[in-house]
């Protein structure tokens, strides 16, 4: 496309200067055997759309990680055929905490319901892991934890 129709103060930042459109995809170029693949790592924009309503993954992170049990929280959109997709967190236990995914999931609805916070951002899958993997800089890798979920749904 050549722009947003009628829309020039978007197509100032959704375009580059030469003309090609700024997707928002994060992605990278790998060669593999000898041939250039690019391949999308995540999003620029990372949105959870859940049933049509979108929302800031970093808006629901920001929340659960003042929960008392959580020492760190990641929140990824998971596939789903009826919703396009559901909230699922991944969460390191704060020291000392024990407690199974379900019991969590339930004390973040009580947690989140007490904030009064929509919900279509509630966890509808808690995932308790060891660590969350990380960039060489301290960022999430999200993709890694989206395909873990893929690679689980589909077992």
């Amino acid at each position: 496309i050549r722009g947003y129709y009628e829309a020039p103060e978007v197509n100032l930042t959704a375009f580059t200067s030469d003309g090609f459109l700024r997707s928002g995809d994060l992605g990278r170029a790998l060669t593999i055997e000898g041939r250039l693949v690019y391949t999308i790592e995540g999003r620029l924009k990372d949105q959870i759309s859940r049933g049509g309503e979108k929302f800031m993954a970093a808006e629901l992170e920001a929340l659960l990680a003042q929960h008392p049990d959580v020492s760190e929280v990641v929140a990824v959109g998971m596939p789903d055929a009826r919703l396009g997709e559901r909230v699922c967190t991944f969460v390191v236990l704060a020291r000392g905490v024990d407690v199974e995914p379900d019991e969590l999931q339930r004390r973040f609805v009580a947690y989140l319901d007490a904030l009064q916070v929509a919900k279509f951002k509630w966890p509808e899958r808690v995932e308790i892991v060891d660590a969350i993997p990380k960039t060489g800089i301290g960022k999430p890798l999200k993709h890694v934890l989206r395909e873990r979920l893929v690679v689980q749904t589909k077992e």
